[in-house]
């Protein structure tokens, strides 16, 4: 999702955007030379984008803006660029060939611009709700778009909290869906969060909605995964007019759908909600530190990849989830297909190659384990992973490109 992310990000800018089919703007322009969106060609298109224009309230872009700036749990890597950090010249790092790349793309095949603007002002409603909304937390909560998550999901969330030495009792655990834009009072709220006015006002907005992702095959496909696919850590605090929202883990049943997709349904759920869980820690250790903007890439880079690591350390541990070699190559597979090379933006991740010598350093760590069954507090961790991370985000792009950050090799037949 990361390219459509940073293309809808420009669409909120320019009120000027709302121009007539028939006239191509510099933005358009812009959009279809980069983007490949197709142009608006049909009467029925048209039509919608007269009633997407329609649906807004005025000032949407700002209102918008205003509620989303509330909020930093949205993947930093679709955060607007900032000033560079990191010489990109100096890593190995390309993910245009991976294939969750390839899902997401396929995802947002032949979107016009009518598509990319309902995603853009409409595709946070099931986050939102999912966040501030959804009463069906924890133990009734439901993961995949039918169910078929729900099981691992919730059994790992168990195990991490059980396996960590936070406090994870006030904890809350969430399904992000689809079908939140068919359920027209779900979609209704979310809208009057968002946009202001009352469930009344709104609702007419939520049909058109529901009536779009309906019909419209290029927004619902693999049940609508491009506007679930995401997963966050929430902490905790006071969000008006709701009052306290407890810390929250949010499952988009999207990105698990993609890792699905891709061949790593049996392992992805577990490897990615235990690095949400690791954010969890960083938050109740207080691991996060303010920084310049400037420095932001680097900074949510440390805390992405030290989630990674925490993720590894849990998978593999034998009072974790005790994984075994053959699913061990596998989640480093998943953390190296969700590697970023966006080296300038605030929410940088780390290359593919850190995401993975992140995971095998802390594999290495669990399986090395002096004391057997031992499980590191999560300060003993972090005081480890510092010291092991320069060499984790060491330059390495004159070394060959099948090695990973650190030096290593994972062998495909190992």
């Amino acid at each position: 999702m990361k390219r459509i992310k940073m293309l809808l990000g420009v669409c909120t800018l320019s009120a000027g955007l709302f121009v007539s089919c028939n006239e191509e703007s510099a933005y358009e322009e812009e959009l279809n030379a980069q983007y490949t969106v197709t142009e608006i060609d049909t009467v029925e298109q048209s039509e919608r984008m007269d009633r997407l224009r329609a649906s807004l309230p005025e000032s949407a872009e700002e209102k918008l803006g205003e509620f989303t700036d509330r909020f930093n749990f949205i993947d930093g890597q679709f955060k607007s660029q900032v000033e560079s950090a990191i010489d990109g010249d100096d890593y190995e790092c390309s993910t245009d060939e991976l294939p969750l790349t390839e899902y997401t793309s396929y995802l947002t095949e032949g979107w016009s611009l009518f598509e990319a603007l309902v995603y853009t002002f409409y595709g946070d409603i099931p986050t939102y709700y999912a966040l501030l909304l959804d009463e069906d937390v924890n133990k009734k909560a439901y993961f995949g778009p039918d169910g078929e998550y729900t099981n691992q999901i919730q059994r790992t969330f168990r195990d991490l909290s059980r396996f960590w030495d936070i406090d994870a009792g006030d904890m809350e655990l969430a399904g992000m869906h689809f079908d939140t834009y068919l359920d027209l009072q779900k979609s209704a709220e979310t809208l009057q969060l968002l946009y202001g006015g009352t469930i009344e006002e709104n609702m007419g907005t939520a049909e058109f909605l529901k009536e779009t992702v309906e019909e419209y095959e290029t927004l619902n496909r693999e049940n609508g995964a491009i506007f679930t696919f995401n997963a966050f850590a929430f902490q905790g605090q006071e969000v008006a007019p709701l009052g306290f929202i407890p810390d929250k883990i949010v499952m988009g049943d999207g990105i698990m759908q993609g890792m699905d997709a891709i061949g790593f349904g049996d392992v992805a759920p577990q490897a990615i909600l235990a690095h949400e869980f690791g954010h969890q820690i960083q938050y109740d250790n207080g691991y996060f530190v303010d920084v310049d903007p400037e420095d932001e890439p680097e900074a949510t880079r440390r805390t992405e990849l030290m989630a990674d690591a925490f993720a590894a350390y849990y998978l593999t541990h034998k009072r974790g989830a005790t994984m075994n070699w053959k699913r061990v190559k596998q989640f480093f597979e998943v953390f190296y297909n969700i590697g970023d090379c966006g080296f300038t933006n605030s929410g940088h991740h780390g290359t593919p190659n850190q995401r993975m010598a992140a995971a095998e350093w802390a594999y290495e760590l669990a399986r090395n384990v002096h004391k057997q069954g031992h499980i590191m507090s999560g300060q003993e961790f972090y005081e480890l992973f510092e010291e092991k991370l320069p060499e984790l985000v060491a330059p390495d792009a004159e070394e060959n490109t099948a090695e990973g950050a650190n030096g290593t090799f994972i062998s495909e037949t190992e």
